[in-house]
């Protein structure tokens, strides 16, 4: 069968977990970067030239927009597409990569916690089950923002779409690196319940507690309270659906930092936000990707610089 044959015999069986067939050089060499890119809960190496990838699909919709962006990666083919029984894909994506260093951070995967001495700015991520493992740029350039944050314990934070918990658990280290006394509130928000299972067992293997770093199923709209600083690392068209949720949930001269944003997208996303009385503080690009940091304006001082735009 070819793959839009795979296609449409998985579409009436959705939602479902999909198994992708992908083929390409050296793939071995970068298969945790596709498990983030792709949002996977796992992966298996066939071969070092041949992966296969495990994803929950809630909608034909998703799918279709993962298969098309998979026909577009470079150097990867798209072998095939078929339903598989969920399970715990973890121990497979752990064997996978090696510790690294992003921003002030070094990461380990939980394969590599062998000893009790570890650096203070380590950073314990167990892949498979939530997104953010840290090597795609999305992730990284987050982190690298993270890292230049002075975080007091008096601050509130909220990650949205937390997946593995990797940005969360990086503000509560940042804090500790940094030398604060106390911890600041950081909220992991997600709708996935899996990606939360992720998430609570990083937030054990960084000692973190359910205290400081609480862990919410659901979506913005159940929230009702403001935070200080948000991170939001999801994709362009979900930014700009979330832009007003987002900014009620963000104290004035609040911070707001965002990817997940193609950089020819970048434009409209800025435009959304400064729309809602955001400023842009800071861009980051790699490889064709964008972050951006905004500060989220009063209504008083918009209507100020709107009023100096007209003179």
């Amino acid at each position: 069968m070819s793959v839009e044959e795979d296609l449409l015999s998985i579409r009436e069986y959705l939602p479902a977990w999909i198994e992708i067939v992908l083929e390409g050089p050296a793939l071995d060499e970068y298969c945790a970067e596709l498990i983030e890119v792709f949002q996977c809960s796992g992966a298996e190496l066939l071969s070092d030239t041949s992966v296969r990838l495990f994803r929950n699909c809630l909608a034909f919709s998703e799918l279709e927009e993962l298969v098309a962006r998979l026909s577009v990666q470079a150097n990867v083919e798209l072998l095939s597409l078929s339903l598989v029984e969920k399970r715990d894909w973890v121990a497979d994506s752990e064997e996978n990569w090696e510790p690294f260093e992003v921003g002030s951070f070094q990461l380990f995967p939980v394969l590599e916690r062998k000893c009790s001495k570890y650096p203070a700015n380590a950073l314990f991520v167990r892949p498979g089950m939530g997104f953010g493992t840290g090597r795609h740029p999305t992730t990284a350039m987050l982190l690298e923002c993270i890292s230049a944050f002075q975080f007091s314990p008096n601050q509130s934070v909220l990650d949205v779409g937390t997946g593995s918990g990797i940005l969360g658990l990086a503000a509560y280290r940042s804090a500790q690196i940094h030398g604060q006394r106390g911890e600041p509130y950081i909220l992991g928000l997600d709708i996935d319940a899996d990606a939360l299972l992720n998430a609570c067992s990083n937030r054990q293997l960084n000692g973190a507690s359910s205290r400081s770093f609480p862990l919410i199923q659901g979506e913005l709209d159940c929230l009702q309270i403001e935070f200080d600083i948000i991170f939001a690392n999801l994709y362009s068209e979900l930014l700009k659906t979330l832009s007003s949720e987002l900014e009620r949930c963000l104290r004035p001269s609040g911070t707001l930092l965002l990817s997940g944003i193609l950089q020819d997208q970048r434009e409209e996303v800025e435009e959304n936000f400064v729309a809602k009385n955001f400023l842009v503080v800071e861009r980051k690009d790699r490889e064709g990707w964008c972050a951006l940091s905004l500060r989220k304006e009063s209504t008083v001082m918009s209507e100020c610089i709107q009023k100096g735009k007209e003179l």
